[in-house]
C-alpha cells in the first residue's frame, strides 16, 4: 500500500477516531476544534465546546497548575504524559501548530494499564473497569 494511502488513513484514525480525545486550543486555552471522543470523555456527548476554556469543558474555573499545553506552548515542544487520578490514567500529547494553537490528544484507561496495555473502547468513556488491561511479558 503506498504511504499516502497510509497516512491519509491514519490521519482519519487520529483526528476523527474514537481511540484519541483530540481538540485544538488558542493561545488564550479556548477551544476552536474538537473531534467527538472529547466531548464524551469529558461527559458532554454531542456538546459543542468550541469557545469553552479546556478546564471550562472539565467543570474548572481555572487553568490547571503546570498546564502540560501551556509547557508547549511557552517551551515550543511537545509535552506528553500521564497522570494518576486514581480509577483512571489520564495520557496525554501536546503538540504545538504555531501562531499559539496546540493540538491535545488524550485518553483515559484503568490504572490496570500502568506498565502494560489496556483495548480501548471504540464507543464509550474508557473507565477502570471497561477494557482487558495486559501487563508485558518480559
Amino acid at each position: 500500500m503506498e504511504p499516502s494511502v497510509l497516512l491519509d488513513r491514519l490521519d482519519g484514525l487520529v483526528r476523527d477516531g474514537t481511540a484519541y480525545a483530540v481538540m485544538i486550543i488558542d493561545r488564550d486555552h479556548r477551544i476552536v476544534w474538537h473531534n467527538h471522543r472529547f466531548s464524551m470523555d469529558v461527559g458532554r456527548p454531542g456538546e459543542d465546546l468550541c469557545g469553552m476554556s479546556c478546564w471550562e469543558s472539565l467543570g474548572d474555573s481555572a487553568m490547571h497548575p503546570g498546564c502540560p499545553a501551556a509547557a508547549a506552548r511557552e517551551g515550543g515542544s511537545p509535552t506528553a504524559g500521564i497522570f494518576d487520578f486514581g480509577r483512571r490514567l489520564f495520557v496525554f500529547t501536546c503538540i504545538p501548530m504555531g501562531e499559539g494553537f496546540i493540538a491535545k490528544l488524550h485518553q483515559f484507561l484503568g490504572t490496570d494499564a500502568m506498565g502494560g496495555w489496556q483495548v480501548v473502547s471504540p464507543v464509550e468513556k474508557q473507565t477502570a473497569d471497561r477494557g482487558i488491561a495486559t501487563k508485558p511479558a518480559f
